[in-house]
């Protein structure tokens, strides 16, 4: 009778340490699997997962190897041990939003079955007398030190997972915000055609039209046309358009250049502050990128170019004011100037 008992427990803990082996396999190929962006059945395996997949695999086997053990009084505590442990991961993968495989169930299953058979060879009184404490080399500080340092690498891969998470959530909300927003400016923004500047350029709204009277400086007289679109309070967007009186060969583009520049910004804000300027092309032609700030703390951005291929010289400023300095939008806003054709 015992020879039947001991192959009931050897076939049980051999099948349950194979599963324990199963488990850790199974687990870490699916991750390595999933490493190479490679999926199979739908299943996604995080780290925090897969090691505590892993974990439990490591139980199996060291319960199944003392299930087999005629002589241990507690194999029927291992069963149950197993099953709960079962339980909680099957509680713990649905709550966390993973998928519980049907391999895990019929594992339950077997479970419950061995936990009936252990439970009426108990009744056996030849069995129930050669029963004894066992003691294994994995004893009681062992499994203390296993738990809590199985423990601290969950938590730790945990963090990494929620932290993983976390960045893989910002960078869809940011390219679903910069889909919208890319959409918004699509939609928003219009192509404005000034016959009387003889230019196209794109604003993010119709721009309103202000005329200066014509001034002089330096003898020299001009008019000026300025077209300002204002999406909200702490973005502007200015193209500005100045016809002097004044022959191409008579006129010294660099010097004039500086002191349209220099004149803008002094007649913005006297506290207004040039921090960057450089001479470039523009089209072709003769320009000053440029960079400012202004009270209250806004900043500026521009480019100013001469159009000296004409009867007299027309000067040209195209600058983005904003609160926040980003510019965003800046390059789109120059870009799209063109000359009337």
């Amino acid at each position: 009778m015992l020879e039947k008992i001991q192959k009931n427990l050897t076939d049980t803990g051999n099948n349950v340490s194979a599963m324990g082996g199963l488990t850790i396999f199974g687990n870490i190929c699916l991750y390595i699997l999933n490493i190479f962006n490679i999926k199979i059945l739908d299943f996604e395996n995080d780290i925090s997962g897969t090691f505590l997949m892993v974990f439990v695999g490591i139980i199996y086997i060291i319960l199944g190897n003392r299930v087999k053990n005629i002589k241990d009084k507690y194999v029927l505590t291992y069963l149950y041990i197993l099953f709960a442990l079962s339980v909680l991961i099957i509680i713990f993968v649905l709550f966390s939003g993973g998928k519980v495989g049907i391999l895990f169930f019929l594992v339950m299953i077997y479970l419950v079955i061995s936990t009936i058979k252990i439970r009426r060879i108990r009744k056996n009184e030849e069995y129930i007398n050669n029963l004894e404490t066992q003691e294994y080399k994995i004893n009681k500080i062992s499994w203390i030190i296993f738990i809590v340092a199985s423990l601290i690498i969950f938590l730790l891969a945990l963090i990494i997972d929620i932290d993983k998470l976390r960045n893989a959530n910002q960078a869809q909300n940011n390219n679903q915000f910069s889909e919208i927003q890319q959409k918004q400016n699509k939609k928003e923004w219009i192509n404005y055609r000034s016959i009387e500047g003889n230019f196209i350029i794109d604003f993010p709204k119709y721009p309103s039209i202000n005329r200066i009277p014509e001034e002089i400086f330096k003898g020299v007289a001009y008019s000026t046309i300025q077209y300002l679109s204002d999406p909200d309070s702490n973005t502007a967007y200015i193209a500005q358009v100045s016809d002097y009186k004044i022959e191409p060969a008579k006129y010294d583009n660099k010097a004039g250049l500086e002191g349209i520049i220099n004149g803008m910004i002094n007649s913005t804000d006297p506290k207004s502050t040039l921090t960057n300027s450089s001479f470039t092309k523009f089209k072709g032609y003769d320009a000053v990128n440029f960079n400012f700030t202004s009270d209250p703390n806004m900043f500026g951005k521009g480019i100013a170019f001469i159009q000296d291929d004409l009867v007299n010289i027309k000067a040209f400023i195209l600058m983005v004011f904003e609160k926040d300095g980003d510019f965003l939008n800046y390059n789109k806003f120059i870009d799209s100037f063109q000359f009337n054709e």
